[in-house]
C-alpha cells in the first residue's frame, strides 16, 4: 500500500508539472510584420518592424545567399519592449541578394525561447543601369553583377511611370542587353529575381529601378 501511495504521489507530481508546462510551450508570439527592409543612405542595410505585446524579443537572421554565411542578431526585451517599431541596421556587401527573417520570441517556463514564424524578406542595394553603344535604332544597355539574383526581367515602355511590359528575361550572369527596333522615347526597368520554391520572386523595385531613353 505504502509503495502504490508513494507511486501515485509521484505520478500526480508528473501532471503538476506538465499542467504548468504544456499552456506555456504550446502556442508561440506572434508573428513580426516588417514595414521597411532595404539599404539606407549610407549603405547599410535596414530592417524595421512591428513590435509584438507577446514578444521578449526578436531575432534577426541575415543570408549570404552567394556564400551561405549566415549571420544572427538578437534584440532583448529592454530594447523591444521600449518603443512601438524598432528597427536594426548592419554592414552588409550591397552587390549580392541577401534573405533577412524575422522571428518574435519569449521566454518558456523553463527559461528557453520559444520563436514565432519568420518573415521573410530579400533585399539588394540600389544600383544604375547605363546606355551605350548606340548605333540608329539599337541600343546597348549595361549593369553590374548582382550576386545572388538568378536572374533579370528586362521591361519597357513609351511613358515613364506606366506602361511597363516585359520585353526579355535575362539570366544571372548577365551585365548587358541589346536593343534592336527603338524609336522615340523608351524607358527600362530591370528587376533581379531569385527563384524561390518553384516560382520566382521579384526583389523589390525601389531596390532596383532605374530608367534611360533612347530618341
Amino acid at each position: 500500500m505504502k509503495k502504490l501511495k508513494k507511486l501515485m504521489a509521484v505520478l500526480l507530481a508528473v501532471m503538476l508539472v506538465l499542467a504548468v508546462q504544456v499552456p506555456v510551450s504550446a502556442y508561440a508570439p506572434s508573428k513580426p510584420r516588417v514595414t521597411y527592409c532595404g539599404y539606407s543612405g549610407n549603405g547599410k542595410l535596414r530592417v524595421q518592424w512591428k513590435t509584438q505585446s507577446d514578444a521578449d524579443g526578436y531575432l534577426i537572421k541575415y543570408y549570404d545567399l552567394v556564400t551561405g554565411a549566415v549571420k544572427k542578431v538578437y534584440i532583448g526585451e529592454n530594447y523591444a519592449s521600449e518603443y512601438s517599431e524598432v528597427y536594426y541596421t548592419i554592414n552588409r556587401d550591397g552587390n549580392k541578394v541577401n534573405r533577412v527573417l524575422v522571428s518574435a520570441y519569449f521566454y518558456d517556463y523553463n527559461g528557453n525561447r520559444v520563436f514565432s514564424t519568420a518573415t521573410q524578406k530579400y533585399v539588394c542595394s540600389s544600383r544604375n543601369v547605363s546606355a551605350g553603344n548606340s548605333s540608329g535604332r539599337n541600343m546597348t544597355i549595361r549593369w553590374k553583377k548582382l550576386y545572388g539574383a538568378n536572374g533579370y526581367r528586362l521591361y519597357r515602355s513609351k511613358s515613364k511611370n506606366s506602361g511597363y511590359s516585359l520585353y526579355k528575361t535575362l539570366s544571372g550572369g548577365a551585365t548587358s542587353c541589346k536593343l534592336t527596333g527603338l524609336s522615340g522615347y523608351t524607358y527600362f526597368k530591370l528587376i533581379p529575381y531569385r527563384n524561390v520554391n518553384g516560382g520566382k520572386w521579384n526583389l523589390p523595385i525601389s531596390a532596383f529601378y532605374t530608367h534611360t531613353y533612347y530618341y
